[in-house]
């Protein structure tokens, strides 16, 4: 009997360890098989895909690039990182060669701790990395199969990364060319797609299967640009629709990707903040419509359509200017703190840091606005300058910001409001229908004991 058992066992061995090496003999052949001439795969989306922001770290990725940004705010602490890669081919013939071009570089990195030998609470040992790979399509940011297919260089490495230690850039770039074999699909229709990957989320490029002689299904559409913008406070109603399509709207939340194009409406007693990929920020008090026109890597670009707005717009390094427009101007920007208050027939600037260009679209008039001036634009051209209290609108727009975080994300503290009210009927309902219950059930006990 245990001799059977021990021949058995062997059997099962031999078996699990052939079946492997029979499919990683055979899988070649399939390749081979279907050669590159019987079909092609042709590129469908490119989705750039972000990890989520937090208090201290913001990501954007783009077609072919990335950016990581991370702060310490109880030491002053700050990491950027940037990746780059050659974008994909829109179509590959089965079996064909993708080659891909990675680099990875530490942007900056702020390092305030001392070497006190005490622990420095702050960021020790940060990085990024970057790589590729082939996959089923669909597949989110951090997730793969056992089936990927890694691109790798010519010594095997599929994945390069830059690292700190204690304030010190222990590798502050890598890179490489990157290689594999995109092998066949089955059937008209079928998708993989490529991926590149970073800390600050992945490129996702799916591709569709087109057999010989088939018409490819589908075509390419030029996928919508992540703007970089995120919201970092919503008060109440707050809407996001797309330019090229109105009808649909969804609403604002924390997790929201603003795209270029982008319309934020805000609704009647209504706030939001944006914070933009150049850590510009953007506070907005409704009703009030603004439209995202900046990608990843660009000065902000704002298109106002209504509304009041403040907004800290920072100094860009290459010197070119944010821009704001409007019906009636355009307002450019280089470092400074504003507040815009648009309408109908009248836009009203007030600067409260800094300098700002005011531009009238209605005869092309410019008037340099400095920190306690203020001018309007109308349909006949530009106001006169004059004065205004700068501490009493800072004021004014402290309490609103106060005002907001009282509000944030839709939920309302004000005791006597509809949502509260019906939350209340319902608790009221529940505890009448918990009590009928209990005298049914008392009633009925009662009537079963004998006399």
């Amino acid at each position: 009997m245990k001799r059977g058992m021990k021949s058995g066992t062997l059997v099962s061995l031999a078996v699990l360890v052939l079946i492997p090496l029979l499919l990683a003999a055979t899988q070649p052949a399939r390749v081979e098989a279907q050669a590159a001439g019987e079909g092609y795969w042709q590129q469908t989306a490119t989705e750039p895909v972000p990890y989520e922001w937090d208090d201290e770290s913001s990501y954007s990725v783009d077609d072919g690039s990335s950016t990581q940004t991370i702060v310490s705010l109880g030491t002053g602490d700050s990491f950027r990182s940037t990746a780059t890669w050659t974008s994909p081919k829109a179509s590959y013939q089965g079996g064909e060669r993708v080659e891909l071009t990675l680099g990875l570089k530490i942007a900056a990195y702020v390092w305030n701790g001392k070497d006190d030998g005490y622990l420095h609470l702050g960021l020790n040992f940060v990085g990024d990395y970057i790589y590729a790979r082939i996959d089923v399509a669909g597949m989110s940011a951090g997730s793969s199969t056992a089936g990927r297919i890694w691109l790798t260089d010519a010594s095997g490495e599929y994945s390069f990364g830059v690292t700190t230690d204690n304030g010190r850039q222990v590798v502050s770039s890598a890179g490489g060319t990157v290689t594999a074999i995109f092998p066949p699909g089955y059937a008209t229709g079928d998708l993989m797609a490529i991926y590149v990957s970073t800390k600050s989320g992945m490129a996702r490029y799916t591709y569709a299967w087109v057999a010989e002689g088939d018409v490819a299904r589908t075509t390419t559409a030029e996928p919508p640009v992540d703007s970089g913008a995120r919201f970092s406070s919503i008060s109440r109603h707050v809407e996001i629709f797309p330019d090229a399509n109105p009808d649909e709207i969804t609403f604002a939340n924390p997790r929201s990707v603003l795209k270029v194009g982008d319309h934020v409406v805000v609704g009647e007693n209504s706030n939001a903040i944006i914070t933009f990929s150049d850590l510009s920020t953007l506070m907005i008090k409704g009703p009030a419509e603004i439209v995202i026109s900046s990608g990843v890597h660009q000065p902000t670009a704002l298109e106002i359509l209504s509304g009041n707005l403040w907004g800290n717009f920072k100094k860009v390094l290459s010197g070119e200017t944010s821009e704001l427009k409007a019906n009636l101007s355009t307002v450019g920007i280089k470092g400074t703190t504003i507040v815009l208050d648009v309408s109908d027939d009248a836009e009203t600037l007030k600067v409260l840091e800094g300098e700002v260009e005011f531009t009238s679209l209605a005869d092309g008039a410019v008037e340099k606005v400095s920190g306690g001036e203020t001018a309007s634009a109308t349909s006949g051209g530009l106001s006169e300058k004059t004065t205004f209290d700068i501490k009493a609108e800072s004021e004014q727009w402290s309490a609103a910001f106060e005002a907001m975080k009282a509000t944030a994300d839709g939920i309302s503290n004000t005791a006597d409001s509809g949502s509260t009210k019906i939350v209340w009927l319902f608790v009221l309902g529940a505890i009448i229908f918990l009590g009928l219950v209990a005298i049914f059930l008392l009633a009925r006990k009662l009537m079963k004991v004998p006399n």
